[in-house]
């Protein structure tokens, strides 16, 4: 079975990508409190995230990440 840690303490999330993955894949939850970096790269958010997670947890692991960039006003706010 392959395990992996969805970085989050909302345990809807958890649920929903539970039900995206096959049973072959244990798939639990870890909250950790990552502080995150300011960049105007989502990307970069996101990659700086992912690293420092699997820095603590040693096994493969996704984060979450929501930004909001609106067409109405050129992309601000931004990641």
């Amino acid at each position: 079975m392959k395990e992996i840690y969805l970085v989050t303490g909302n345990l809807g999330k958890l649920g929903e990508l539970q039900k995206l993955f096959p049973k072959s894949f244990n798939i639990q939850a870890k909250k950790l409190d990552l502080t995150e970096i300011q960049s105007i790269s989502s990307e970069e958010i996101v990659r700086d995230k992912l690293q420092r997670a699997y820095d603590i947890i040693k096994k493969p692991v996704i984060v979450d990440d929501v930004s909001a960039e609106l067409n109405c006003l050129n992309g601000l706010p931004g990641p």
